[in-house]
């Protein structure tokens, strides 16, 4: 494989909003650099990516392949009229998606996403997100952990990971701890304002002593987290990659999810509804009890989850387990 670096807009991280301006510099050196070299095909990524590939493409004859990973509308549905992006992304996806050769989808979800906007079904495929389940598996180095059950999250610090629904279902379950995993590197948390909500929320329901962060970690070291773990608690309502309940099964780790979008494997846990912060704190937490309260069942769901997660994963057995891995941690 050979990476090629383009120049277009300042040498810098830029949010998502703000990368719209930058696409015609992009495209138009793809443009260039097709003319010398065209591709057999293209593979675009993202409504940007999309963008750029069919506005280089527009002299040269070569098929385009669209991965859009999250869809506007979609997040607008789960998160409000605010989200999904600049105004243009909405018009922009389902032109893009009804202009492409194929669009590959990640999820039945998706499909039916991408049928609203107008695409052809038969112009969709699905290739589901994969675990490698040579490095996520039940056994392995195991992190460090007390003698108390353990649950743990594994998300960007953003408000809507939903990690204040986790922290307020702790308040729910004695006797356990919570870590939380994601976010900046630990030296950098206190200057995160979720964080320092977080903690605000933490200190006012009394648990302090029973929450912990560890902030970014790496994909070295999650698998031995991962296993660590009695349950891992997911409660992002738009999961638009799910990679982490299905490394957390890969690992044999029992999964319990909110009812947003759900990834390619099924989780074998249990979900619980978010109709209100308060009550989806409520029905985690019983969820929660009811699970740590039954060894047997639990350990059941663990088995489960390994079995679901390497039957879910594209290309696992004998014949190799590397897979496309796209974890945004």
């Amino acid at each position: 494989m050979t990476v090629e670096h383009l120049s277009a807009g300042p040498a810098a991280k830029l949010p998502a909003d703000k990368v719209l301006p930058h696409m015609a510099a992009f495209s138009g050196h793809l443009a260039q650099r097709w003319q010398q070299s065209a591709p057999d095909i293209v593979h675009a990524h993202f409504w940007t990516g999309g963008l750029a590939a069919l506005a280089a493409t527009r002299d040269v004859r070569v098929p385009v392949v669209q991965t859009f990973h999250s869809l506007g509308t979609a997040e607008q549905r789960h998160y409000g009229a605010s989200a999904g992006g600049p105004v243009a992304r909405l018009r922009l996806e389902a032109l893009i998606a009804r202009s492409v050769s194929a669009v590959l989808a990640s999820s039945s979800g998706e499909v039916s996403e991408l049928a609203r906007l107008g695409v052809p079904r038969d112009a969709i495929r699905v290739v589901p997100y994969g675990v490698d389940t040579d490095e996520f598996l039940p056994n392995g180095p195991v992190a460090r952990r007390s003698s108390r059950p353990r649950l743990l999250a594994v998300a960007p610090l953003e408000e809507r990971s939903g990690l204040d629904v986790i922290v307020r279902a702790m308040a729910e379950v004695p006797r356990c701890e919570l870590v939380i995993a994601g976010g900046p590197p630990r030296a950098q948390l206190t200057k995160d304002p979720v964080y320092r909500a977080l903690v605000r929320l933490i200190m006012t329901l009394g648990i302090g002593d029973r929450v912990m962060f560890t902030g970014q970690v790496s994909r070295a070291r999650m698998p031995a987290l991962l296993r660590s773990a009695d349950l891992l608690v997911h409660t992002t309502l738009y999961e638009p990659f799910g990679m982490v309940p299905l490394e957390a099964m890969a690992c044999g780790t029992p999964v319990v999810g909110g009812r947003g979008r759900q990834p390619s494997g099924r989780h074998r846990g249990r979900h619980y509804r978010r109709p209100g912060q308060a009550r989806a704190a409520c029905a985690a937490g019983r969820q929660i009890r009811q699970l740590l309260g039954s060894p047997m069942l639990l350990q059941g769901y663990g088995i489960a989850a390994a079995d679901r997660a390497r039957a879910a994963t594209p290309g696992s057995g004998s014949a190799g387990r590397r897979c496309r891995s796209m974890s945004g941690r």
